[in-house]
């Protein structure tokens, strides 16, 4: 787990941005570098899971609540662009740094950082 992501968990610790914040007012998608350059996925010698990880970062960037992606098979392998039997095999290392929140899938770091621009910039962030 990425330092930033753990400093996320130790300032929120069941942070879920509320259920119908969105990012897609930001004018560009803020992805901490240590959230990629960390992670079991987009590290791996598989071939598609770095891409497949950044798909998933971008996805739930878009998707409300802000951070978060569905919890299911069908809709992880959407958002990382990969057919559902690899999602499957490759489950653990995907989704090392997201948590099971309120039915979703949350990024630990990039939910907090939802959370905390709800809460400076409010309704601006809606589209």
């Amino acid at each position: 787990m990425s330092t930033n992501s753990t400093k996320a968990r130790d300032l929120f610790p069941e942070a879920a941005a509320p259920a119908g914040q969105t990012l897609r007012g930001l004018p560009y998608v803020a992805l901490d570098p240590q959230w990629l350059l960390e992670s079991e996925a987009f590290n791996s010698q598989v071939d598609g899971l770095a891409a497949a990880a950044v798909r998933m970062l971008f996805t739930a960037w878009t998707n409300t609540p802000a951070g978060s992606l569905p919890c299911d098979y069908r809709g992880l392998a959407r958002a990382a662009g990969l057919p559902e039997a690899v999602l499957v095999d490759h489950y653990d290392t995907l989704l090392a740094g997201w948590e099971l929140r309120e039915g979703r899938m949350c990024h630990i770091g990039m939910t907090a950082l939802a959370v905390r621009l709800g809460q400076r910039y409010g309704d601006a962030l809606q589209e």
